[in-house]
């Protein structure tokens, strides 16, 4: 029940905001026709200044984040709105009645204003191409300036084509051009499109509706026979329509979501980074599963295999065991687990029974020499039950990528009850060497 209550009380907090909103654009817009009755030179400059103000805020939010974006395409929508905001200073102090520019009439604001939309929609089309693209933000102001500059020396010498005539209306240049504008519009919309991953649904949605709204307002242009006429007016509205869905996407929506628009492909790396931490790790988790389990199938042969064999590490300590080894070498698992090749406990002797020094154990005979030892007769002291015993000895090196010894294998093959059969031989030949001489005698 809280809950359902605290969901009504959410839903009637959003009604509320979005009436207040749709009433506050409302009273904007009738004060605005208001002030078109009062003066349209009044209303044009009001809608003007807001859409210049709003172009040079966009650039100051692009200007300062584009250290943070890793896409370019916020960047260019925010210097080339600054510098379609410049041409539109220009249109504004040009404009009918101003008389700021004397002797140029109704042609030289309206050539202004279509050399600003041209330029608004050759940055829509061309700021896409920078969502995967990196480009660098004082190229982009010094190609804007360099344009800018000349179109503008271009429109105020008199060599850009006429656009109004005083009592014809607007000259086929200038329909032309509202159209191809349009098209560039639908352009950007395709181009803006199939980017649209790079950005929230929201912003993408904002910026679409701007770009109709653009492509709208060019279509009423097409239409006035006067500065001061209603198809003016509307275009002018839908500008103003159009700059506030840019700012929105751009400006409030960066504020209110800075991680979902400025570092949104930020996010969207930390994600792919932790997914494929989360994967390596069940990777690793797998293969030490795997390796462990290997392992100790390893060690289960080791144990069942009926020959002697003890695994030693590159620090010449012991690894692992089985039975066997353990029984020839008198010491537990326990015991035998970590001991080096130079501890004090090894008593290992020469075939001819001389003590063998710790250098030609061999284990310590292998990592020196880096080859196999092969079927050495070795004397073992076992201090476990205080005897000696004799084993056939050969040892390998387990070898890395690099050449270098990762590990020892060391096998021994019991030979106790052959080397004393031997013993007994040579005992009994010398004892029978004198009778067989005194004979020959």
């Amino acid at each position: 029940m809280k809950t359902e209550g605290k969901d009504i009380r959410m839903h009637s907090t959003d009604r509320y905001e979005s009436l207040a909103f749709i009433g506050v654009i409302t009273v904007i817009a009738l004060g605005l026709f208001l002030s078109s009755l009062f003066s349209y030179l009044l209303f044009h400059s009001i809608i003007e200044i807001s859409t210049i103000a709003t172009g040079f805020t966009l650039f100051i939010l692009a200007w300062n984040s584009r250290r943070f974006l890793t896409n370019d395409c916020l960047t260019c929508i925010g210097i080339g709105y600054a510098f379609i905001a410049v041409i539109d200073l220009l249109h504004t102090l040009a404009y009918k009645g101003m008389a700021i520019f004397p002797g140029y009439g109704a042609n030289l604001p309206t050539q202004l204003w279509i050399a600003a939309r041209f330029l608004q929609a050759a940055t829509l089309c061309t700021a896409p191409f920078f969502a995967s693209r990196r480009v660098s933000g004082h190229f982009l102001f010094g190609a804007y300036l360099a344009i800018v500059s000349m179109v503008t020396a271009l429109v105020f010498s008199g060599n850009f084509p006429d656009c109004y005539v005083e009592g014809k209306g607007l000259t086929p240049f200038k329909v032309v051009s509202e159209y191809t504008i349009c098209a560039m519009l639908v352009i950007a919309l395709m181009h803006f499109h199939k980017v649209r991953t790079h950005f929230t649904g929201a912003v993408y949605t904002l910026i679409m509706a701007s770009i109709a709204c653009t492509a709208a307002s060019e279509i009423s242009f097409t239409a006035y026979l006067s500065v001061y006429g209603f198809a003016n007016m509307l275009g002018h509205f839908l500008k103003l329509a159009a700059f506030y869905l840019i700012y929105r996407a751009l400006l409030v929506t960066g504020l209110k979501e800075p991680f979902d628009l400025i570092f949104r492909d930020l996010k969207q790396t930390e994600e792919s980074l932790r997914k494929a931490h989360d994967t390596l790790e069940e990777k690793v988790r797998e293969r030490t599963a795997e390796l462990l389990a290997s392992e100790e199938k390893c060690r289960g042969l080791i144990r069942k295999i009926h020959v002697a064999i003890v695994v030693h590490g590159a620090d010449t300590r012991i690894l692992t065991s089985n039975l066997m080894a353990q029984h020839l070498l008198g010491f537990t698992e326990e015991q035998l687990m970590g001991k080096s090749g130079m501890d004090p406990d090894w008593r290992f002797f020469r075939d001819d029974g001389t003590v063998m020094p710790p250098e030609e154990y061999p284990v310590n005979k292998v990592l020196s020499t880096k080859y196999s030892l092969r079927n050495a007769v070795v004397g073992i002291h076992r201090p476990g039950v205080d005897d000696q015993v004799w084993g056939l000895v050969s040892a390998d090196p387990v070898l890395n990528e690099q050449g270098e010894i990762t590990q020892v294998i060391v096998t021994f093959v019991d030979i106790t009850e052959r080397k004393r059969a031997e013993e007994a031989l040579r005992r009994l030949n010398r004892e029978r060497e004198p009778s067989v001489t005194a004979i020959r005698s």
